[in-house]
């Protein structure tokens, strides 16, 4: 399967994958608030193993100087995720015509 290695400043934080279909994302947001005068980097990696279950193997906050690798990689295993939800369709879905991508 396809799988993302992620490491920050050199340390292997996650060998993430989903299998054969599915969805694998690895996020880096920056966001500054307006009012609180605050701002926070996180490094999201997480992905859809089906339509309604999500699965997260990390969520970190990064700082100024972090550096975040990801290395693209086929691996027949990889680590557990840290969380799985599952999450019921939303409404405004129903009646219409989808389907996963194969």
């Amino acid at each position: 399967m396809i799988a993302f290695e992620i490491k920050v400043n050199g340390d292997k934080v996650a060998l993430a994958g989903v299998g054969d279909k599915g969805v694998l994302s690895s996020i880096v947001t920056w966001v500054a608030e307006r009012d609180a005068c605050r701002e926070k980097t996180n490094l999201d990696v997480g992905g859809l193993v089906s339509p309604s279950t999500h699965v997260s193997w990390l969520e970190r906050e990064l700082q100024v100087g972090d550096c975040v690798e990801i290395r693209i990689l086929e691996s027949s295993e990889v680590d557990d995720p840290q969380t799985r939800k599952e999450t019921p369709h939303p409404k405004r879905f129903e009646g219409r015509n989808f389907k996963l991508i194969e």
